[in-house]
């Protein structure tokens, strides 16, 4: 039996692979997000816009800003990424079962990616950042939840 743990944070995650003989974790894959280091303020060459409000007690100048910042929005793009690598290996019988290991802001956006699979026999997910821990504390990891 082949299980996958996948170690995620908003700038990189790491894939390894666990057989029921190997008690070693070994390798994968990395996946990158290179924006995914960068603070919000980086994203913010200028102030917001403003805009003028013409009628009612808000008359004046007010900022224009969105709703999600910059570093949400390309967390949730990697977040995409993930989950469609790890559906993608599903689907190619690269493995049986998968751990995901990430904090619960990303965690979270990798379960909606996944979609309805969330619920599925293969995928467990544990709120866990562990993203500077080395193989063997996350074997350690996986032998508590076991």
């Amino acid at each position: 039996m082949r299980e996958w743990i996948v170690v995620a944070s908003k700038a990189e995650a790491k894939v390894f692979e666990k057989r029921a003989k190997n008690k070693n974790l070994k390798w994968v894959k990395t996946l990158e997000n290179k924006k995914g280091r960068r603070r919000e303020r980086e994203f913010h060459t200028d102030k917001p816009g403003l805009s003028y409000a013409k009628y009612g007690s808000l008359a004046g100048p007010h900022l224009l800003e969105g709703k999600n910042s910059h570093a949400e929005v390309i967390a949730t793009h990697f977040a995409h990424t993930i989950g469609s690598f790890i559906k993608q290996a599903y689907a190619e019988k690269r493995f049986d079962t998968a751990t995901v290991f990430a904090g619960p802001k990303l965690l979270g956006k990798i379960k909606k990616q996944i979609n309805g699979e969330s619920k599925a026999n293969y995928l467990n997910f544990v709120d866990k950042n562990i993203e500077k821990a080395s193989a063997t504390k996350i074997d350690k990891f996986l032998k508590k939840l076991s």
